[in-house]
């Protein structure tokens, strides 16, 4: 399960040397998420920073999210908290998520549904015998919430195991 948070974090730094592909047909239901996100604190300073952009997987177009503790323009120092890898699986078809945290954890996700401002995974069996359910939506306000809950079976309820909301990155943060 290791092995893909070293290509993860190769594809992120690649970003940085080459152009962002565009997607294919299937992963276009997640262009509402490219860009730069940042939550603030009680007093305007972003505390937690969440950003998306198209990169080459694998030889494959994939949505590449990086999410780390800090400001947007602070990137380099910032300590990642997790990563997200969004792609067309080759062999079904099917659009496939897959995140790790800094703690180790990994989750693999296929589409559940999808609008033109929301998008939900649900996890895919593995040795983990909890059930995942991870949500991002755009709010008309531009806001941008993700969702990470959790269940202990199938067919049972979800609950709560991370929120976030976050606003656009703008140059005001750069004070």
């Amino acid at each position: 399960m290791r092995r893909w948070l070293v290509p993860l974090v190769l594809a992120i730094t690649s970003n940085l040397a080459f152009p962002q592909n565009t997607p294919t047909a299937v992963l276009p239901s997640l262009g509402f998420l490219v860009g730069v996100w940042v939550a603030d604190d009680e007093w305007g300073r972003p505390i937690t920073t969440v950003e998306f952009h198209w990169n080459d997987f694998a030889g494959n177009p994939a949505l590449v999210g990086r999410h780390w503790e800090g400001e947007a323009n602070n990137c380099p120092a910032c300590v990642t908290q997790g990563l997200m890898l969004a792609f067309e699986d080759p062999d079904s078809t099917q659009l496939r998520l897959r995140m790790a945290d800094k703690r180790g954890l990994i989750i693999d996700f296929q589409l559940s549904s999808a609008s033109s401002k929301s998008v939900q995974f649900l996890s895919i069996a593995g040795f983990n015998p909890d059930i995942y359910r991870l949500t991002y939506e755009q709010l008309p306000n531009r806001e941008l919430v993700i969702a990470l809950e959790r269940s202990e079976f199938a067919g049972g309820p979800f609950s709560v195991a991370s929120r976030w909301q976050f606003h656009p990155y703008s140059a005001i943060h750069l004070r």
